[in-house]
């Protein structure tokens, strides 16, 4: 049933790009089927996905300043009254080819793909950096600077981190009125390590609760727990919590 399944599909979609090509002589102009094409960020960034979703046209290459578009529609005149703009307002010419709804659909997909690993480049370069602030701790000061350029997901490693490197027994989260302060105890002297804003505390804690398999929900009574984190040499700390 499968092969079936999958044997109408081919045929549909070898129908539809058949039918779409033959649209495209009719209306001589090129056709295009971009199904599997690699798609590539700046060339997508020429039309902004909203628009392209709006107008259903999908641009796919460069060649000198004109800009190959794949278009759904290319009779339908507010499509080509957008065509006719866009590629004033940015400098390029445009060169229209016809493809069908599916091609349309790999396009969007492209799009979504791009931004995927742009965020995914994005995070990469922020982990790195938080890494490398987390490799320079090697006193209570270099440990505050550190958990003021990090972000809060991180923030917690970076406590961690600098308590390994100075010793700390103890790490103490004050919250204030507006701001929240981070202490560290080093040979029985509570030391004070950086003041972060209120908002960083919650999310702090938040996460701390659920490491170390605490109830969310309660926070007017003692709860004592323990979890376990790797610092960047790949060792083990574990932590009480109370």
């Amino acid at each position: 049933m499968a092969d079936l399944t999958k044997t109408a599909y081919h045929l549909s979609r070898e129908q539809e790009e058949r039918h779409t090509q033959e649209a495209a002589a009719k209306l001589k102009l090129p056709y295009m089927n971009l199904a599997g094409y690699p798609f590539t960020k700046d060339i997508l960034d020429i039309v902004p996905e909203e628009l392209a979703v709006k107008y259903q046209i999908i641009p796919y290459l460069k060649m000198g300043h004109t800009i190959k578009l794949g278009v759904v529609h290319p009779t339908n005149e507010s499509v080509l009254k957008f065509i006719e703009q866009h590629g004033k307002t940015i400098g390029v010419e445009f060169a229209i080819s016809m493809i069908s709804q599916t091609s349309f659909l790999y396009g969007i997909a492209g799009y979504e793909k791009v931004k995927h690993e742009a965020q995914a480049k994005v995070q990469a370069e922020v982990k790195e950096r938080e890494d490398a602030f987390e490799s320079e701790i090697n006193d209570v000061r270099s440990a505050g600077e550190a958990a003021k350029k990090v972000s809060v997901t991180k923030l917690l490693d970076v406590v961690v981190a600098g308590a390994v490197k100075t010793k700390a027994s103890d790490i103490h989260l004050e919250p204030g009125e507006n701001d929240f302060l981070i202490r560290y105890r080093v040979d029985g002297i509570l030391q004070d390590v950086v003041k972060l804003p209120l908002g960083q505390h919650h999310q702090l804690v938040a996460r701390i609760k659920y490491l170390a398999k605490l109830r969310m929900d309660l926070s007017n009574q003692p709860q004592d727990g323990r979890f376990s984190v790797k610092n960047l040499n790949g060792q083990t700390v574990d932590l009480r919590v109370s």
